[in-house]
């Protein structure tokens, strides 16, 4: 840059010379010597001005250059802060060795039930999968053996299976339903020591339809706590839904259980328990290709309660995946002894899956279920229901919606009116 000023320099001191050259000038050369200091001094103060543009212009790009640099560090940084956030778990686990996570749903609906005297509407927690948060911590200790914990809590505000014509806030519902140490081998199978699932828990609800959340086995769960309404007189018959009608399923209690590995789809579970309560079944799933999917359960348990002997169910689901079509049905029967009920119970379903919508499946069912002295000797209770649930898998979410009946007929007593029952609810995880 001094040298291009230099050279600039030079140029104007020929150009001043050739203009005096050629203006027509006095002769003084005092005059002459004194216009030429004159333009010096305009050429050495336009050489400073440029040397100061030349300074600042350095200056301007030496601060570009350390703002790129600072904002790609700071570019960096926070890359960095979301690569750790991302890591880090949102709860840590207070045994390092131990993997620890947090999970659950919240399941609200609202029933809109005719029971032959009224029609009301029952803003309730659905009971079929009642609202729950858990924590699960796992660890491994060898390749083969891992040890965890599962804490386990249902808050279940007006529970389907309580709230009724007579008392529609039936309050807050807190279940300990799982608190249990777990010891799993891959080899050996696993062990879960503490209070949850008996052996035979749910094994009459294999179901791949897709709207076991609204439609299973157990189709009291829906509206369980409404009383059947007298013909004459309107008057309560003292039998509820949840007694009337019955899947005969096993419990949560405090137990030993013990699951053997899976063998070729199928595993063995048995357990012994509070009140002297042993349970045995036995389970399967497979696959057939890309063309059928099926599962099955049977189980048999000693549910230690007045007037029965024994408890025997069972269920089965296959679908068919290309077309989505799928049926599913289960059957149980309670042996009794003297002054017992010899409930029995069988239930049929049949269900359609499709992608009517981009953001998750959509499912229809069709079902039925009877159950044959529930709540009395001679009673007969007949329900059937058409339901829908819409995934949406990315969310977590699922919204349904359906209508159930049902119909009780008696041997002795007064008879008592049908109960509909209109439902939409939504179930969101986390």
């Amino acid at each position: 840059m001094r040298r291009a000023n230099n050279i600039l320099l030079v140029i104007l001191a020929v150009g001043i010379s050739v203009a005096v050259g050629g203006f027509s000038i006095p002769a003084q050369g005092e005059t002459l010597q004194r216009q030429i200091e004159q333009l010096r001094r305009l050429v050495e103060q336009q050489q400073e001005t440029i040397s100061q543009l030349q300074q600042r212009l350095e200056a301007l790009q030496d601060e570009a250059v350390s703002t790129r640099e600072m904002a790609a560090a700071a570019r960096q940084q926070a890359e960095e802060q979301r690569q750790a956030l991302a890591e880090k778990p949102a709860v840590a686990s207070g045994n390092p060795k131990l993997k620890l996570s947090v999970s659950g749903h919240v399941n609200r609906m609202v029933n809109l039930a005719d029971d032959g005297n009224k029609t009301k509407g029952y803003f309730v927690d659905n009971n079929t999968s009642v609202s729950r948060f858990r924590f699960v911590a796992e660890g491994s200790v060898t390749e083969d053996l891992s040890i965890g914990t599962n804490v386990e809590i249902g808050i279940s505000p007006n529970n389907s299976n309580d709230v009724s014509q007579f008392n529609e806030s039936s309050g807050d519902k807190f279940d300990q339903r799982k608190v249990e140490a777990l010891f799993t081998s891959k080899s050996l199978g696993k062990l879960s020591f503490g209070k949850g699932d008996a052996a035979a828990k749910d094994v009459g609800k294999v179901d791949l339809s897709g709207t076991d959340l609204l439609a299973y086995a157990a189709v009291q769960d829906v509206a369980g706590g409404l009383f059947f309404i007298e013909n004459d007189g309107n008057a309560s018959s003292g039998v509820q839904v949840k007694k009337a009608f019955n899947d005969l399923d096993s419990s949560r209690i405090s137990r030993v259980r013990y699951d053997t590995p899976k063998l070729m789809g199928a595993t063995l579970a048995v357990s012994a328990g509070e009140d002297q309560r042993y349970d045995a079944a036995l389970r399967w799933a497979g696959e057939f290709g890309d063309t059928f999917k099926a599962a099955a359960g049977i189980g048999v348990f000693d549910p230690s309660a007045p007037g029965v002997n024994y408890r025997l169910i069972g269920s089965a689901s296959a679908l068919h995946t290309p077309s989505g079509l799928n049926l599913t049905g289960a059957a149980g029967r309670s042996d009794a002894d003297s002054g017992g009920l010899d409930t029995e119970f069988v239930y049929l379903k049949a269900g359609w899956q499709t992608d009517l919508f981009s953001f998750g499946k959509t499912a229809f069912s069709v079902d039925w279920q009877r159950t044959e002295d529930g709540a009395a000797k001679g009673d007969t209770g007949d329900s059937f229901g058409f339901a829908v649930v819409q995934n949406v898998k990315d969310y977590g979410t699922e919204f349904y919606a359906g209508l159930r009946t049902y119909d009780l007929d008696r041997d002795d007593g007064p008879s008592v009116s049908d109960i509909i029952v209109g439902t939409f609810g939504t179930r969101v995880k986390f």
